[in-house]
């Protein structure tokens, strides 16, 4: 992909900004960025839910699924923490990786979870609703029509609510995702990194932005 000068300036940017991404078992005990994710849950878990949601954009794949589990049991109302731990099973979306079937099991379970408790707004029963688009006949589907399937219900969600910045770049990541190398155009990493660039530049310090903007540029 051609870059112009000024987007190979904002790259350099991108590339010291962006910390070293983990993706195995541990669990992160510096800082992780700033999220802003308001819910309705119990306010003594908001703090926790942000964490897990920085987890979640840094691909912390079984601290982030822990972590979520925990604010679900501190607040077994927070239906919403089961939108995370079904994000997080589908494990790395910017690698053409998907859930297994195992983590389908597990992430639909965590969906109808959710959907038993009852999200307590509409943004919060999108959410789960756009995950599920992903896993919705996951047997039968194969990869590819679930990562559409994915951007699809992701951009609905980000045009729905057009101020919610979160839902703005799960669209774009999940975009991205379906990045083909057969499109030499590249459409859907450049419409991914217009959103992102706009991020960036609001949320300099966001755990994923950068990162997905690095790979949108690749």
């Amino acid at each position: 992909m051609n870059l112009s000068v000024s987007r190979l300036s904002l790259l350099v940017a991108l590339a010291l900004s962006v910390p070293a991404q983990a993706h195995d078992t541990d669990t992160p005990s510096g800082p992780l960025g700033k999220v802003s994710f308001p819910t309705s849950c119990e306010p003594k878990v908001q703090p926790a839910f942000e964490r897990a949601v920085a987890m979640l954009h840094s691909f912390w794949f079984s601290a982030g699924e822990a972590a979520f589990r925990d604010v679900l049991k501190a607040d077994p109302q927070c239906a919403i923490a089961t939108w995370g731990i079904a994000s997080l099973l589908m494990s790395n979306p910017l690698a053409g990786q998907g859930a297994s079937p195992k983590g389908a099991e597990q992430a639909q379970a965590a969906i109808d979870e959710g959907r038993r408790i009852g999200a307590k707004t509409e943004r919060e029963r999108a959410y789960i609703d756009a995950v599920a688009a992903y896993y919705q006949d996951f047997a039968t589907r194969p990869e590819k029509e679930r990562q559409a399937a994915r951007a699809k219900a992701y951009e609905a969600l980000a045009q729905r609510y057009p101020d919610d910045d979160e839902a703005q770049i799960f669209s774009a990541l999940y975009t991205a995702g379906t990045q083909t190398q057969a499109d030499q155009t590249y459409a859907a990493y450049l419409k991914a990194a217009a959103v992102l660039e706009a991020q960036f530049k609001k949320y300099p310090d966001h755990p994923g932005v950068a990162h997905y903007l690095i790979h949108s540029y690749d």
